[in-house]
């Protein structure tokens, strides 16, 4: 599959500075392109070739290769063994699998295993903490991991 790749404006660069660093993007020998995917779905690379960062219907997310480079902003979320296959197979995440949290104010969570890999990016719920105080429902959304759409396409890039 070919993706045509496009350099980043301004305004888009702009959108995602606060993960530029995060990244170690070197403004005076890195530059920022993207290539849509899907047609809701962005990918950032640096120098055409790296991916970075998804923007997926409004959304900016790591790429779960990367992920732990975001924990200064992302929230974070450990999980049990048994929630970590569901999951990583793209199941949502439920109260009881998870372990510990550490909340940041950004909504996109790094579901991570015991081990701190990280096995999913997710979206909290609007409600996760008392859900996770009550023990049951879902805490966040599963909107990426390995293996799914988004990270086979991804790795044609």
């Amino acid at each position: 599959m070919n993706f045509i790749v496009h350099p980043l404006s301004k305004k888009d660069l702009e959108k995602i500075d606060a993960y530029l660093s995060l990244f170690g993007f070197d403004k005076k020998k890195d530059t920022i392109w993207s290539t849509r995917i899907e047609k809701r779905v962005l990918v950032y690379l640096v120098n055409k070739k790296n991916p970075f960062l998804i923007e997926k219907d409004g959304l900016l997310l790591p790429f779960i290769e990367h992920a732990k480079k975001t924990e200064e902003i992302c929230s974070q979320m450990w999980i049990d063994d048994g929630a970590k296959e569901r999951v990583a197979q793209g199941a949502d995440l439920m109260a009881p699998g998870v372990v510990r949290l550490k909340e940041k104010q950004n909504n996109v969570v790094l579901i991570e295993a015991l081990d701190n890999s990280v096995v999913a990016i997710g979206l909290l719920e609007n409600d996760f903490k008392e859900k996770i105080a009550d023990g049951h429902g879902k805490v966040a959304q599963n909107l990426h991991h390995r293996n799914d759409r988004l990270y086979k396409l991804i790795q044609q890039i």
